[in-house]
C-alpha cells in the first residue's frame, strides 16, 4: 500500500492509500487500524487523484469512479442553510424560481455520498437528476415508511 493522504470526513478521520498491486485507491478508517509500522519509502502524489479528493463530500467518496452529476430540487426553507454550509466543494446553482425554489447541481461518485444529506433535509429537498438515484430515494423511503408503526 502507498499511502496517500489522511482525510477528515464528519469528524472522522482516514487514511487513504494507493493499492500497489491494482491501483485502485482505497480508505481506512484510522480508528478501527492496528499494528502500524512505519516505513522511510516515499511515493510520488497523484495529481489527479489529489483533484478528486478535493471534490469528495464524504467518506463514500469513491476516487476510482469519474464523478458523475446530481440535480437537486431545493425549497426555499431551507435556501440560506444550503448556501451558507455547502453540500459539496462541486456545487453549483443552475437555475432559481421566484419562489425562492432553486436546483444545485453537484459531483458525487457513490450515491451515499448524497443520500444522507437529501434525507436529512425532507420534505424541502428532491432530487432531479439521474433517474436512479430518484428511484433509489423513492425505494429506500417507502421501505421506511412501510417499517413505521402508528402506535
Amino acid at each position: 500500500m502507498k499511502p496517500y493522504r489522511v482525510v477528515s470526513f464528519d469528524g472522522y478521520w482516514y487514511l487513504l492509500c494507493e493499492e500497489v498491486i491494482d491501483g485502485r485507491v482505497k480508505t481506512f478508517h484510522i480508528a478501527r487500524m492496528k499494528d502500524l509500522c512505519l516505513h522511510e519509502d516515499h511515493f510520488e502524489k497523484d495529481t489527479t487523484l489529489a483533484k478528486r479528493l478535493d471534490k469528495a463530500i464524504n467518506a463514500w467518496f469513491n476516487p476510482n469512479v469519474e464523478p458523475y452529476e446530481v440535480i437537486l430540487e431545493i425549497s426555499a426553507e431551507i435556501k440560506r442553510y444550503m448556501l451558507d454550509h455547502p453540500i459539496a466543494p462541486t456545487q453549483k446553482i443552475v437555475q432559481e424560481l421566484a419562489d425562492g425554489t432553486f436546483y444545485l447541481s453537484l459531483e458525487i461518485t457513490n450515491e451515499k455520498e448524497i443520500l444522507s444529506t437529501i434525507f436529512k433535509w425532507i420534505p424541502h429537498i428532491r432530487v432531479i437528476a439521474p433517474k436512479a438515484l430518484q428511484e433509489s430515494v423513492l425505494l429506500q423511503t417507502k421501505a421506511f415508511l412501510e417499517k413505521q408503526v402508528l402506535l
